[in-house]
């Protein structure tokens, strides 16, 4: 599921990980908690994340996406693929939050009042201090109350801190980036030839194969192979057991809606004064004078709080106020910690509920889910009774009216002795792997269900025939041939230039032309093959290298004559920077081995279903 990042993190690009971690875990697009429905589109480490959640994220990337390419619609974001990296965030986000949870790492009330109060952007200009009306206007914009915005900056502040802890693991040196940035600059001088080996691409004789095949018969073993017996409870199995009327589904709806319906948001315009002015606003008050005339006398600035509902208001008391008040009437003052509030009632807006018409089928999958879960447990726990009894789990499902399946042999790959693969969850294969003959496992989750496994026979390894394996032991018997040949002559031109002849000498006596070349790690064009190239930017001034042409009964002779360094004045000065770089790419790579463990060890579970329904890509 993480495996889409690895596309930005090849080549120069590696480095930015961190920073795109970070930006996954940014304020703005963490999911709200007030879910309509529990049905999970993700279960991530028992974290369940709704395809309204989704559908969030999805807004939420789109207005980045558009922020950048304003022509670009969400289908075409969803082709390049949106809906994936939507999902890879969500699920980071939820790994993190587990790892978090398990270290026991958490953000007291104190510590979030004080980083909220911090924010450059709610500082007030003038007095550089915590501006509530810029909180207010804010919450406005996000569209999220005083409690929902806390426990979103707890979050951030929880993810922040494995973030910042993974971000901050690697550091690479000064002297290793000036060396690494002067390779650059380096251009090496070589001499080089291609060699004939001898008789290195003759065919083996069948007396050989034979003799190579007995003395590496244990190469040639087929795996162990393992018969199972199968039994799986899935939804599909109670399906028929499964009611649900139109009545529950119109009373889940009541229950889900009534509390929406009844709510009410307000729109306010409110400013904050303090000391004498109060008295002050109270007489122009007093005195017939509006609102904003008030303020502008005053010398307050106002701000309009739309639709809020009443735990939107910092202040709860002047929420409470406001709440309290007829459209157009002016409350105040109301004393806060940051001083007093005076606010008008500009509307009073009934919210809409949802209609049950568009919510009705997710009502009927969740009750339809909640009703399977519970007659999946029954079910389970009758088997689990008749195996108590004493029934195998074949025995088992006989008795509550299911069908146990016996797989084909296959091995810990789960690939048949045909190649094809066997029919079972590879979860119930890998616990299969770990019991030993005629053992059964006890219930064990699945993502549809729960199943159980237990091996019918266990067949052991046994060399494969000649026959199978003959064309596999030639093509090592000719690599070994052609490895040998090779350093046959490696050992022959180490003795002509031990004699003192030169490299172009020995090589010519060898049956090659010597050839020149000048080489750097920055040719676009090379006279050799990159595999080769790699090794002679290893060697030092006078070593040589030996390197075979694949299958090809040649290899390839390289020396390298001389190393100069071209115009490097430029290293010094961007070395910082690299240096800075090379260690956020190092952190990088760091942090995609933790997240890749984490995932690795966790239990991670997408209902496909109710994961189109949140990327806008169910069908009707």
């Amino acid at each position: 599921m993480l495996k889409i990042f690895r596309s930005a993190l090849e080549g120069p690009l590696k480095w930015v990980f961190v920073a795109l971690i970070i930006a996954a875990f940014g304020v703005f697009g963490v999911p709200s908690l007030d879910n309509f429905g529990n049905t999970s589109a993700l279960t991530i480490e028992g974290k369940r994340i709704s395809a309204l959640d989704v559908q969030r994220e999805v807004a939420s990337q789109m207005r980045q996406i558009q922020a950048e390419n304003p022509g670009i619609s969400q289908e075409q974001a969803m082709a390049a693929g949106l809906g994936q990296q939507v999902v890879n965030v969500l699920t980071v986000r939820a790994l993190i939050e587990a790892e978090a949870d398990r270290l026991g790492v958490t953000a007291p009330d104190t510590v979030i009042r004080r980083y909220i109060e911090q924010l450059p952007d709610l500082q007030n200009p003038e007095t550089g201090n915590f501006d509530p009306q810029r909180l207010g206007l804010v919450l406005q914009q996000l569209r999220l109350s005083t409690r929902g915005f806390g426990d979103l900056i707890g979050g951030e502040l929880v993810r922040q801190q494995i973030v910042d802890a993974l971000s901050s693991g690697g550091t690479v040196s000064d002297e290793l980036t000036r060396y690494l940035l002067l390779r650059q600059f380096e251009e090496r001088d070589i001499r080089f030839t291609t060699l004939t080996l001898d008789n290195a691409n003759a065919e083996p004789s069948d007396e050989d194969i034979a003799v190579y095949y007995e003395e590496n018969i244990a190469n040639y073993q087929s795996p162990e192979y393992r018969v199972f017996s199968v039994v799986t409870i899935t939804e599909a199995d109670v399906a028929d057991e499964i009611t649900v009327s139109e009545e529950d589904i119109r009373r889940l709806f009541d229950v889900r809606v009534g509390a929406v319906e009844a709510s009410e948001t307000r729109s306010v315009n409110q400013f904050r004064v303090s000391g004498d002015a109060v008295t002050e606003v109270e007489e122009l008050l007093a005195q017939g004078q509006t609102f904003a005339a008030v303020a502008e006398a005053v010398g307050a600035q106002v701000s309009t709080l739309a639709d809020q509902q009443q735990t939107d208001f910092i202040a709860e008391a002047f929420g409470e106020a406001v709440f309290a008040a007829e459209s157009g009437a002016i409350i105040g003052p109301v004393d806060t910690p940051f001083g007093a509030l005076f606010g008008e009632v500009v509307a009073i807006n009934r919210a809409e509920g949802p209609v049950f018409e568009d919510e009705r089928e997710a009502l009927e999958a969740e009750l339809r889910s909640e009703i399977a879960e519970d007659l999946l447990v029954e079910l389970v726990d009758r088997f689990e009774i008749a195996r108590d009894e004493g029934a195998s789990i074949a025995e088992a499902a006989d008795q509550v009216g299911l069908v146990a399946r016996t797989t084909q042999p296959a091995d810990a790959e789960l690939f048949t002795r045909f190649g094809s693969i066997a029919n079972i969850p590879r979860t119930l294969a890998q616990e299969g792997q770990g019991l030993t003959l005629g053992e059964e496992s006890d219930a064990i989750r699945l993502p549809d269900g729960y199943g159980f496994v237990g091996v019918d026979e266990i067949i052991l390894p046994a060399p494969l025939p000649l026959s199978e394996v003959r064309t596999d032991i030639v093509t090592v018997m000719k690599a070994e041939a052609a490895s040998n040949a090779a350093d046959a002559l490696e050992a022959q031109l180490d003795a002509l230039i031990a004699e003192g002849r030169s490299f172009d000498d020995a090589v010519t006596a060898l049956g090659g032309e010597p050839k020149f070349a000048t080489v750097t790690v920055n040719d676009e064009e090379r006279p050799l093959p990159d595999n080769v190239m790699a090794e002679v930017f290893r060697l030092d001034v006078g070593a040589k290298t030996v390197v075979p042409k694949g299958t090809q009964g040649e290899v390839d002779v390289v020396q390298v004559a001389n190393v100069r360094f071209g115009d490097s004045s430029a290293v010094e000065q961007v070395l910082p920077l690299v240096s800075q770089q090379f260690s956020t790419q190092l952190s990088g790579e760091l942090s995609e081995a933790y997240l890749e463990a984490l995932q690795e060890t966790s239990k991670i579970t997408q209902n496909e279903r109710q994961l189109a329904r949140g990327l806008g890509q169910d069908q009707p």
